[in-house]
């Protein structure tokens, strides 16, 4: 990933000094408690958050915490004369630039000036990146469309774009216009057998562990598992808030849905099962 100064935008009442092109570069104004940011050692990353950036400056002791556009920073730890700063996931997982804030005690804080932008760096960027430009904006034209079946035919779109590579079993062609799938391409029973075959791809997971880009399989009927175990709808995890799961998903179209509510709506016997995508 590459190490570099973040670009510096002009911010009123923000001070700083950043090497730029051989030159210091002086935005007017002065952030309270004297303040200042000068440099990031990285100035772009992962959508799915968690990379790690040096924020230098003086009087960083004051900061009391870092936003990367409207998210704050999953970490910020004083080092020295430095802040330590792991970054949030990219908002819906967009590939955008989104300003750097600091925040300090009794305040909302105020924008350094500094950028960082998100890409797709990962296989989990690409899935996510793929899921949330699509769970409104169905890639019908490529893929198809099944109306009120389309779960897994969407969830299958993101594994491909996550780098999964298709067999003689899970597959997608499309001629003359006409779409065609292997079975567990669109049928979640199908999906579920097709991943008890290939623990090279996914393993199950208990939900206390459960992640973003995990597969979220409902079982609304109470089957369970074994030979006679059925799956009715098939989703992926976008967001996680301690014991709450949210799914994007196609059928009912939604980027976070509760998989709590899902559950209530069918019955104290429906479950869910998760996959962890490797």
């Amino acid at each position: 990933m590459p190490t570099s100064s973040a670009r510096l935008l002009p911010a009123a009442g923000v001070v700083l000094l950043l090497a730029l092109s051989g030159c210091s570069v002086t935005a007017a104004g002065a952030l309270p408690r004297g303040i200042v940011v000068t440099g990031a050692s990285l100035d772009s990353g992962s959508l799915s958050g968690g990379d790690e950036i040096v924020l230098t400056g003086a009087h960083l002791d004051e900061v009391s915490g870092v936003d990367f556009g409207s998210a704050a920073a999953e970490s910020v730890t004083l080092d020295g004369d430095s802040l330590v700063v792991v970054t949030p996931a990219s908002t819906d997982f967009d590939a955008k630039t989104v300003p750097i804030s600091v925040h300090w005690e009794g305040d909302s804080g105020a924008p350094t000036g500094l950028e960082f932008s998100y890409r797709v760096v990962t296989p989990l960027d690409a899935q996510m990146n793929y899921l949330l430009a699509h769970w409104d904006s169905p890639n019908a034209l490529t893929f198809g469309r099944l109306n009120g079946t389309d779960c897994v035919n969407f969830t299958s779109q993101a594994l491909l774009a996550r780098g999964w590579t298709m067999t003689s079993e899970w597959w997608h062609s499309q001629s003359s216009g006409v779409n065609q799938y292997g079975r567990p391409w669109i049928s979640s029973t199908a999906f579920m057998r097709y991943l008890e075959d290939h623990p090279e791809l996914a393993v199950p997971v208990d939900a206390a562990d459960v992640a973003v880009g995990d597969i979220a399989q409902f079982d609304y009927e109470g089957t369970g598992i074994g030979d006679a175990a059925k799956r009715n709808h098939t989703g992926t995890v976008s967001k996680v808030l301690g014991d709450e799961v949210f799914v994007v998903q196609h059928n009912k179209d939604s980027d976070y849905e509760p998989v709590a509510d899902m559950l209530a709506a069918h019955g104290p016997q429906a479950t869910v099962f998760y996959w962890r995508v490797l």
